[in-house]
């Protein structure tokens, strides 16, 4: 009898076993396929990424980005024979100021940039408040490019301890003996500034030059005694230019909705651009910024820009200015 009792748990026990053995594989192998189907998900959605990124790329050929800035961003001639266009029809209607800045964007002015017609105002900094500008290049009889401006004829000739190496610590350097010698025993130059809704003046008290691993650039350093913080100064003149100042929801749609993101090589900020005026005397000419305030640094390329809007829809750029904080020329 025990015997057969025995014998009896015994089978019990190794019926038992498998069953138990069996249980455990299946909860490992359960697991094992849940970690699986999250890898193959993850592949999948990877996948898929590439796969709208190389889409886009198919969607827009070089050929057809090269019609975009052709069209968007008109060289030299063109924007040139535009003007002449908008001069041609709409010339009684400018005011002399107005047609003084269309004529000066046809040509490089060859003044002190505060003396130009039209230059971007940025606040990269609380204390920084400043115009912003770049010389131009022109090339030497061997061919190399070389940054050519007023200012940095001043600077050559005023700071004596010039060296371009010393400037490769992203920080400014400012050169106020030299506005202090140019306007000695007189007050430094007035300049009109505009920000969305109104135009004021200040003076120009400094020069400054940034010259970083992937950023150069001149400034001129605003007095910021009468300006406010919420002040959200766009654009600097020599001159009173007549604006007629308000946002265009359509013009800023006709702008964004435009922008060709697969065609760049680098983040742009022109996306996000909203028109704060209309130059007086023409109906297809917007300013037009992107920007964060009041402090200028949140997006990659804040922007100031001068559009016109050709037959209702086409965007061309007549002039552009933009900071590039992303660092682009380092890629």
């Amino acid at each position: 009898m025990n015997i057969k009792l025995i014998h009896l748990l015994f089978l019990v026990i190794f019926a038992c076993s498998p069953r138990q053995e069996t249980n455990q594989s299946k909860t490992v192998k359960s697991k094992d396929q849940t970690i699986q189907k999250a890898v193959i998900q993850k592949e999948e959605t990877l996948q898929k990424a590439l796969k709208n990124e190389v889409e886009d790329k198919k969607e827009t050929p070089q050929n057809n980005c090269d019609d975009y800035f052709k069209s968007r961003y008109p060289n030299d001639s063109v924007k040139a024979s535009l003007i002449d266009e908008i001069i041609s029809i709409k010339g009684d209607s400018l005011s002399a100021n107005n047609l003084k800045l269309l004529k000066s964007l046809k040509t490089q002015e060859k003044t002190l940039a505060f003396k130009h017609s039209i230059n971007p105002v940025f606040r990269l900094k609380k204390e920084e408040l400043s115009l912003i500008f770049y010389p131009h290049y022109e090339r030497t009889k061997e061919g190399v490019p070389v940054p050519v401006s007023k200012e940095i004829d001043l600077i050559k000739r005023y700071d004596t301890t010039n060296n371009e190496l010393a400037f490769l610590s992203n920080k400014i350097k400012y050169f106020p003996q030299i506005l202090d010698s140019i306007y000695s025993g007189q007050e430094k130059p007035f300049i009109y500034f505009y920000t969305p809704s109104k135009m004021d003046s200040t003076r120009v008290i400094d020069l400054g030059k940034f010259y970083g691993e992937c950023l150069y650039y001149h400034e001129y350093i605003l007095d910021p005694t009468y300006i406010a913080m919420r002040d959200s100064l766009l654009l600097a003149s020599s001159m009173k230019l007549d604006l007629a100042f308000g946002n265009e929801p359509r013009i800023d749609s006709l702008i964004q909705e435009g922008y060709n993101k697969a065609c760049l090589d680098c983040p742009s900020s022109e996306y996000l651009a909203k028109t704060f005026a209309k130059l007086e005397g023409t109906d297809n000419l917007y300013l037009t910024y992107a920007d964060s305030f009041p402090i200028n640094d949140e997006y990659d390329t804040p922007f100031r820009a001068l559009v016109m809007i050709n037959e209702g829809i086409e965007v061309k750029y007549l002039w552009y200015s933009e900071v590039d904080l992303f660092g682009c020329s380092c890629l």
